[in-house]
C-alpha cells in the first residue's frame, strides 16, 4: 500500500518522495527478513529509496506506536 500511495501523490501531487520506509527487519533472526530482498527490489524498481528497521524510520515507529496505543 505504501508504494501505491507513494506512486499516486508522484503522480498527482506537488509533492517530491525519495524514500518508502518498510516495516521489514534487516535483522536475520526476524522472520520479517526473508521479505526485504524482494520488497527493496519491488520500491527501487518504482524509482524510490527504500529503508528497513533497524534504520532509523521516524514516520514507521509513529505509526507502530499509534496503531500499538490504539487497540
Amino acid at each position: 500500500m505504501s508504494l501505491d500511495v507513494a506512486v499516486f501523490l508522484r503522480e498527482n501531487a506537488p509533492l517530491s518522495i525519495e524514500s518508502i520506509d518498510l516495516d521489514f527487519n534487516d535483522d536475520e533472526y526476524k522472520l520479517s527478513n526473508k521479505l526485504v530482498a524482494a520488497a527493496k527490489g519491488w520500491v527501487t524498481s518504482a524509482n524510490f529509496k527504500a529503508t528497513t528497521k533497524p534504520s532509523l524510520q521516524v514516520a514507521t515507529r509513529a505509526a507502530d506506536h499509534l496503531l500499538r496505543t490504539r487497540l
